[in-house]
């Protein structure tokens, strides 16, 4: 009786080194657009689709601010307005850089859903744009908040 081998592993599929998946937080400011126009590049570059991620906070304070149906409407079709022209702008320009894109609109703290968005999706890059107000330097912006995660690589577009 002849000894047969054992099958090996299945090799895994190749893909190239690099990033599966880039992350942009996108929030209409030129920082936001230089970090989407980075992250579209770097996607490029890598062969990979770029998702562009959105944060609105209002729903947060909707129950305090709104004092009538008027303010309640305002706080939140606002919001939905502004990912909407974020949504067209952002497949606008992944268009132009030749990638795939896909955009999520969410609600709550900045830094918390970026985080929530890049482990959910398994971003393995998450770009953003620096923080252009002065005591934002100082006192915990964005990329600072995302940087003390170290959940996934971080990169901050001037």
């Amino acid at each position: 009786m002849a000894l047969r081998e054992a099958p090996g592993p299945v090799p895994a599929p190749r893909r190239a080194d690099g990033p599966g998946l880039v992350m942009a937080g996108v929030d209409g400011t030129p920082g936001g657009w230089r970090a989407f126009a980075w992250a579209c590049g770097q996607a490029r570059r890598s062969g990979c689709p770029v998702l562009a991620v959105h944060v609105s906070g209002t729903r947060y304070w909707a129950p305090v601010v709104a004092s009538g149906e008027a303010a309640a409407t305002l706080l939140v079709e606002t919001p939905v307005r502004v990912a909407e022209q974020l949504r067209e702008e952002t497949d606008r320009m992944a268009r132009d850089f030749g990638v795939r894109a896909r955009f999520q609109h969410r609600y709550g703290d900045p830094a918390r859903e970026l985080i929530a968005a890049a482990r959910e999706n398994t971003a393995d890059l998450v770009v953003v744009g620096a923080s252009a107000q002065p005591l934002h330097r100082i006192a915990g912006a964005l990329p600072n908040r995302l940087a003390r995660c170290r959940c996934v690589p971080l990169v901050v577009v001037p």
